[in-house]
């Protein structure tokens, strides 16, 4: 039932991935009261969060001389925060596919598309 719902409804999708991995969700986006997703909302999260990420890509650049286990301690918080902009940047896919009723799989398909055809 849970697919057949989550596929009417893109928040009501997310509703349910909430509860199923115990608010793993709406952990990822404790930076919006009361999960307001609206797009403008959400970018402002997300731009956080990719300042975040350029800040740790800085830091890794720069640690090329020091030690090694520092370097690994660095490269282990750019992995986390390149995963904070991913799962947020879900998440805003999610909101922009609802707010302007885009079609999530044929964008899909084009984007691949795209990159095999190297036009990204």
């Amino acid at each position: 039932m849970d697919q057949v719902l989550a596929r009417k409804n893109w928040r009501i999708a997310l509703e349910i991935m909430d509860e199923r991995t115990g608010g793993y969700i709406s952990n990822i986006l404790h930076d919006l009261p009361n999960l307001d997703l609206h797009p403008a909302a959400l970018k402002d999260v997300l731009l956080k969060e990719a300042e975040e990420l350029m800040a740790s890509l800085g830091g890794l650049v720069l640690a090329r001389h020091i030690d090694p286990n520092k370097r690994k301690e660095i490269a282990e918080q750019v992995y986390h925060e390149i995963r904070d902009v991913v799962e947020k940047g879900v998440v805003m896919l999610g909101v922009i596919e609802e707010e302007f009723g885009l079609d999530r799989e044929r964008l899909i398909l084009k984007h691949e598309m795209q990159i095999k055809n190297g036009e990204r």
